[in-house]
């Protein structure tokens, strides 16, 4: 059996059945509806929905006893053990097909050079075993469990409500704590503070909007409201990154909507400087004039601004250039080898064991030149690689199934939100956790799944074109017997 049909695509229309005088087909129902998504659920696939509720929300943190049984773990194990009963359950074959999981896979094989020649190899086992192992299986598990556009939709929606609950939380349970400059900015939910929390708004924002114009009525409310609470939870953040993100990302979504009205484009740009206005907090925009203020911000002047610290941390990559200081090394460095720390020490100043506050310094001084060539490359094949991709699909795919729908316009606004992770992330680290991760997994099988449809499309078309001139040879055939 060709492994292409083993798939079972559904056959839908084709344009050129449309004629003059005929009905014309209904548009295929849109892709996402919520009632859709409840077909195929098995425990590998709760298992992950479970798991990027809880890695986005930090749900847990707020759960009491039930929150300190680590439900992330639990749910884990739980995953893996179905997959281990039940291999059916997952495509093991996407480990080896994916381009994101074979470049995570030089990660971790670069992260492991690390530990042998890094600065400090014992730092760095502990936060492998610790740390990034779990989100390694987390990644992983959602590599394999992914095996249809329904999979990702599911994923995509996780990632969407989990946005709305922070969102929701930050207004009714969590305070807002000063800063030195008077401005009220949310607490910090779990591993994630206000900046990390803006940066995962700003990466759901197109998410959603996809969803919205992709579900049912239900679907569409449930997506319209996180529209709605996102820029007022980036007000809530008062993060000057998720700003910066939001600014670099916004013309991409208005400009890939290019199928909706001008005046709904325009509506929706109203929206979110509503939002912001509505929710901003005292001193907020004072903070955000300060990003166009760069000469003096402290992290241009600062020994410890964020342009020292790109400095040294670009000294370690090209001190170190194979395998980096090692993982989880970068503060180590600061406080004991880097060049501020011999001068502060000499002029009887505190040295800081700072983070580099940037993940992509991280990446390149922990764990070298090739790994952040590897994670530019994730970044370009999660963009770049699916706008060049959606080139190949046929218009002819939004009047065809929900799922092939889907997949030709996620391959339009993931990118998007790849591009507010990619943005907001210069300010942050974000080398490790989960966000990005969920982003590359889902942008591996966007690739896979468009190709196999592509590729099952080349196939019927071969196979139509032999039927033809098969018909074509049949009277021939007779008329020589």
């Amino acid at each position: 059996m060709n492994p292409v049909n083993a798939y079972s695509i559904p056959r839908a229309a084709s344009p050129a059945s449309f004629r003059p005088g005929r009905p014309r087909a209904k548009r295929a129902p849109k892709a996402g509806h919520i009632r859709d998504l409840t077909r195929g659920l098995d425990a590998v696939r709760i298992c992950l929905y479970g798991q990027v509720v809880i890695a986005i929300s930090q749900i847990h943190v707020y759960l009491g006893a039930v929150g300190r049984l680590r439900p992330a773990l639990v749910l884990a194990v739980l995953g893996l053990s179905a997959v281990f009963l039940k291999p059916s359950l997952i495509d093991a074959s996407n480990l080896t097909r994916s381009w994101a999981s074979k470049a995570v896979i030089g990660l971790v094989i670069l992260s492991l050079g690390g530990v042998v020649f890094g600065l400090s190899p014992g730092s760095s086992v502990a936060f492998i075993v610790d740390n990034w192992s779990k989100n390694l299986v987390f990644f992983f598990l959602l590599v394999v469990g992914l095996r249809s556009a329904r999979d990702i939709s599911l994923m995509v929606w996780a990632f969407v409500i989990s946005v709305g609950v922070v969102i929701l939380l930050g207004f009714t349970v969590l305070d807002l704590e000063p800063t030195a400059t008077g401005l009220g900015r949310i607490e910090g939910n779990g591993g994630f503070d206000a900046n990390d929390q803006g940066m995962i708004f700003v990466m759901a924002l197109p998410l959603a909007v996809l969803l919205s114009y992709n579900s049912g009525r239900i679907g569409r409310i449930i997506s319209g409201a996180v529209i709605v609470l996102v820029p007022m939870g980036i007000a809530l953040t008062g993060s000057r990154g998720a700003m910066v993100g939001l600014v670099a990302s916004s013309p991409f979504l208005f400009f890939s909507l290019s199928r909706i009205s001008l005046a709904h484009r325009l509506g929706g740009i109203g929206v979110l400087v509503g939002g912001l206005l509505v929710a901003a907090p005292s001193g907020y925009w004072q903070q955000m004039e300060t990003i166009l203020d760069s000469e003096e911000d402290y992290n241009r002047t600062s020994d410890y601004g964020r342009v020292a610290i790109a400095k040294r941390g670009f000294g370690y990559m090209m001190g170190r250039p194979i395998f980096g200081l090692g993982i989880n090394n970068f503060r180590r460095a600061e406080g004991e080898i880097s060049p501020i720390m011999r001068e502060r020490q000499a002029a009887g100043l505190a040295v800081r064991w700072i983070a580099p506050h940037n993940t992509y310094v991280q990446v390149g001084a922990e764990l070298g030149v090739f790994a952040l060539a590897i994670w530019l490359g994730m970044i370009y094949g999660s963009t770049v690689g699916l706008w060049r991709l959606r080139r190949r699909i046929p218009v002819v795919w939004e009047c065809q199934t929900p799922e092939r729908k889907f997949l030709r316009e996620l391959c339009l606004l993931l990118p998007t939100a790849v591009i507010a992770f990619a943005v907001t992330s210069f300010f942050l680290t974000h080398a490790y956790s989960p966000p990005g991760y969920i982003l590359f997994a889902l942008a591996g099988a966007l690739h896979l799944f468009v190709r196999r449809e592509l590729a099952y499309d080349r196939l019927s078309h071969e196979r139509r074109a032999v039927q033809g001139l098969q018909r074509q040879r049949a009277p021939l055939v007779r008329a020589r017997g």
